[in-house]
């Protein structure tokens, strides 16, 4: 019931007059609607909008591709539109049995896939075994190597260098550039006769603070370290570097017996900046078959001879580290007596190849 204002006791209305409070109430609410909550704004993306289809009560989808619409007025809609027009039910229950539809099937495919069991290749024991024990070596060994580093460091004492070393190394640059100036000015050497177009260059001096130019010739020559020797082709340019370098080099023409000689005893070949010993012909053939050398023989004549192939024989060859007497450490004034004065010694290069092969 309602209260009058007038009268404390309750009012009790008639059914008529409540109907004809509720009319009431309901014109003035539609006379002053209230104030609807904002839309929200459509999804971006991958999302869509799925709205309810008027005409076949099912639900369409907008902003999706054909393949999602395909099937949304016949039935529900989900990821893939053909599995809720399988199932025909309309509104939100086509959307959910769809959609379960859908990850039943993703279920499915991933239990088949885990069915698919993964191939593992078998390993031997004894070859794991081997391995095992290769990798335990290696490692000792990379251990003991570190240690012995560390202890020659620990224990190598100081280098100094005195005043008198720099300026003598200064000095014998200043040599070296103006000999090197003189000769340009004086005639060209002579050349040797046809039959001599093969040089045997060994050198026998140190070359510690020389001029640059003398630096790139003994580089040029491979001759890096003292008493290592090389061969060259005769020719008007290596005439000039051997100019350059003559107090240095002693350099000669040698025989057929002391080019086998070299080659058979102190022989090398270089092999991606390996030594490797030419005890075997395959090596030959196998880098040097192409030029049509197959044996030892055939670069013997190849170096003699200064054939069509000689740089790539000679090149082929590593430089030939000849060895001094036990004796030259002490006796360095007659090791330099027996070897002789450095500069061009013709035949008489062959002495000194007999003497330090």
């Amino acid at each position: 019931g309602t209260s009058n204002r007038l009268s404390p006791h309750p009012v009790v209305l008639s059914s008529h007059a409540k109907c004809a409070r509720i009319k009431e109430r309901r014109v003035v609410e539609a006379s002053c609607p209230r104030a609807l909550p904002a839309p929200r704004p459509p999804p971006t993306g991958s999302a869509a909008t799925l709205i309810r289809s008027k005409d076949a009560g099912g639900v369409a989808a907008e902003g999706l591709p054909q393949l999602y619409r395909r099937h949304g007025a016949a039935g529900g809609v989900c990821r893939a539109g053909r599995v809720g027009a399988r199932h025909g039910s309309p509104g939100e229950r086509g959307v959910r049995g769809g959609h379960a539809a859908h990850c039943a099937a993703g279920r499915s495919r991933s239990r088949r896939w885990q069915g698919v069991k993964k191939v593992i290749k078998l390993v031997p024991e004894n070859l794991l075994k081997k391995r095992k024990a290769y990798l335990a070596i290696k490692a000792t060994q990379a251990k003991q190597a570190l240690e012995c580093k560390r202890k020659i460091q620990k224990f190598q004492p100081l280098k100094f260098k005195r005043l008198e070393e720099f300026l003598y190394n200064q000095k014998r640059k200043q040599r070296d550039e103006t000999r090197i100036r003189r000769a340009k000015n004086r005639p060209a050497p002579p050349m040797p006769p046809a039959k001599n177009r093969l040089a045997f260059v060994v050198r026998i001096r140190q070359i510690q603070g020389v001029s640059v130019k003398v630096m790139n010739v003994i580089q040029m020559f491979r001759l890096r370290k003292i008493f290592s020797g090389a061969f060259i082709r005769i020719s008007k340019a290596s005439m000039n570097m051997l100019k350059v370098v003559e107090p240095y080099v002693a350099w000669g023409y040698p025989n057929l017996k002391s080019v086998r000689e070299l080659i058979l005893k102190r022989g090398k070949a270089k092999i991606n900046k390996q030594k490797v010993p030419l005890t075997d012909n395959t090596i030959i053939e196998e880098h040097m078959g192409k030029y049509g050398i197959i044996c030892l023989e055939d670069l013997i004549h190849e170096i003699y001879s200064v054939g069509p192939h000689f740089r790539a024989a000679n090149n082929f060859l590593w430089p030939f580290h000849l060895s001094v007497a036990r004796h030259a450490a002490r006796d360095k004034a007659g090791l330099l007596r027996d070897i002789g004065a450095p500069g061009p010694r013709g035949e008489d290069i062959n002495r000194i190849i007999r003497q330090l092969n």
